[in-house]
């Protein structure tokens, strides 16, 4: 029962955070997800033709939301710390044709 709870403690200890994710392509919702994060891997949050987006839980509390977007061939990302529920993250781009947004909000 001791090992079980020392294991159990460690995954709750170790576990990474849970986002709720939202994108956007010229103010149309395209995507709204909830992801689960791992530190150092980048979890796909969306994929198709028109922006690529992912998630990254760089440290502890510190997460990078990225998003690829082929129309305007650029790349836009944003760093910061998500340490109470409710906070957010987000980066936007925009030209003439294109607004694109990607933002992860901290669940828990």
């Amino acid at each position: 029962m001791k090992c079980f709870t020392v294991v159990l403690l460690f995954s709750v200890l170790s576990s990474a955070a849970t986002l709720d994710c939202q994108v956007s392509i010229n103010l149309d919702i395209v995507a709204k997800t909830t992801v689960f994060t791992k530190k150092k891997e980048k979890i796909l949050v969306h994929l198709d033709d028109k922006i690529t987006s992912y998630v990254t839980e760089l440290g502890p509390n510190i997460f990078s939301v990225e998003a690829f977007i082929p129309d305007i061939e650029s790349r836009i990302y944003s760093e910061g710390p998500l340490n109470n529920v409710g906070e957010s993250l987000r980066a936007a781009a925009w030209t003439r044709d294109v607004l694109a947004e990607v933002g992860c909000t901290l669940k828990r």
